[in-house]
């Protein structure tokens, strides 16, 4: 039986362990997202994730990545609970592969979105999350 915030059996706030999604996995005390690689432009910001933690916080490091050859400038949000927490540039220049890791904590039952814009101009770029963490009752 899976436990809501991790343990047990499975995979509970995601139905896709190993690849990409907008949804948390719990893998024990452990929890992870990969939104793989998402094209967005200045007309909209564009979901890479969007999930609700369970019953238990988690503490997380997140990696930003924007993977393109643009002269644009890009920014990734992050809310919790609908209210802006994070708002990080990514100058223009090429490829930007992660970077330092972002440590937040996402507590229980709380609806995280994390996003991307493209600030500068209205070419399409490439970006994407990673979140890995921990998961604590």
């Amino acid at each position: 039986m899976a436990l809501i915030g991790g343990g047990g059996a499975g995979n509970v706030a995601s139905s896709n362990p190993a690849g990409t999604s907008q949804g948390l996995n719990y893998v024990g005390n452990h929890a992870y997202a990969n939104s793989g690689f998402v094209s967005f432009t200045n007309s909209a910001e564009v979901a890479l994730l969007e999930f609700t933690t369970g019953g238990s916080y988690v503490v997380c490091e997140l990696v930003l990545m924007r993977n393109d050859q643009e002269s644009d400038d890009s920014r990734h949000r992050i809310y919790i609970d609908d209210q802006l927490v994070g708002s990080i540039p990514q100058n223009s220049g090429g490829i930007q592969m992660g970077g330092q890791p972002i440590i937040y904590l996402f507590p229980a039952y709380s609806k995280v979105k994390v996003t991307a814009l493209n600030e500068t101009g209205s070419t399409a770029l490439q970006g994407g999350v990673s979140i890995s963490g921990r998961v604590y009752v």
